[in-house]
C-alpha cells in the first residue's frame, strides 16, 4: 500500500490464529451443520481483513514493515506494536502500544516490528467481524431485493468497528 509516501507490507506470522472462530460465527448464524464450513472460514478471513483495513489495526499477529519517503512524525501503521521497532535509530519512539516516530528533520525511514493483539482483540471488534461475515453469508450479492426494490445493505459492522479506528496514519 502506498499513501503519501508510505509503503506498508503486513504479513501474518506463521500459525497466527483468526480472532473469531468458525464455531463463534456458526453460533451467531444458528448453523449446527458443517455444509458451509469452508465458505464460512473464508468469509471470516475476508471480514477480519476488511475490519483491519477500516480500523488500521492488526487483529492477528503480523510482521509489519513501513517505509516513508519523507517523515518527521507519524504513528506506526497497524498497531498495536508488540516489542521492539527496528530501523528507528535516528527517531524518537513515543507511546506504548500505538507507537509514534518523531524526528527533528524530515528523512526517509524504514522500520519493522511485530503488531497485533497478543491475547484477544476487544469484544467490539470480534462482533464487527462476526457481523460482516454474517452479512456476506446471508446476503451474498451485497444487495437485498425485496418488495421495495433493490437496497444496499447497511454496513452496521462499520459502526461497531469505527470506535477502534487508528487510521490517522493514512491521512
Amino acid at each position: 500500500m502506498t499513501t503519501r509516501g508510505l509503503d506498508v507490507l503486513k504479513t501474518p506470522v506463521d500459525g497466527a490464529q483468526e480472532p473469531v472462530t468458525l464455531e463463534e460465527l456458526k453460533l451467531h448464524l444458528a448453523i449446527d451443520f458443517d455444509d458451509h464450513d469452508t465458505l464460512l472460514a473464508l468469509l471470516l478471513v475476508d471480514a477480519r481483513e476488511e475490519v483491519e483495513k477500516y480500523t488500521g489495526l492488526s487483529l492477528i499477529q503480523s510482521n509489519v514493515t513501513a517505509r516513508w519517503e519523507s517523515l518527521t512524525s507519524a504513528e506506526l501503521p497497524y498497531g498495536p506494536v508488540i516489542g521492539a521497532v527496528t530501523g528507528a535509530d535516528d527517531y524518537t519512539l513515543e507511546g506504548v502500544s500505538f507507537r509514534r516516530l518523531c524526528a527533528g528533520a524530515s528523512s526517509p525511514v524504514e522500520v519493522s516490528y511485530l503488531a497485533g493483539y497478543p491475547i484477544e482483540i476487544p469484544a467490539g471488534l470480534k462482533l464487527a467481524i462476526i457481523k460482516l461475515a454474517s452479512d456476506h453469508f446471508t446476503e451474498r450479492t451485497g444487495v437485498k431485493v425485496d418488495g421495495n426494490g433493490i437496497q444496499v445493505l447497511p454496513n452496521n459492522w462499520k459502526t461497531v468497528a469505527a470506535k477502534y479506528s487508528r487510521k490517522s496514519w493514512l491521512g
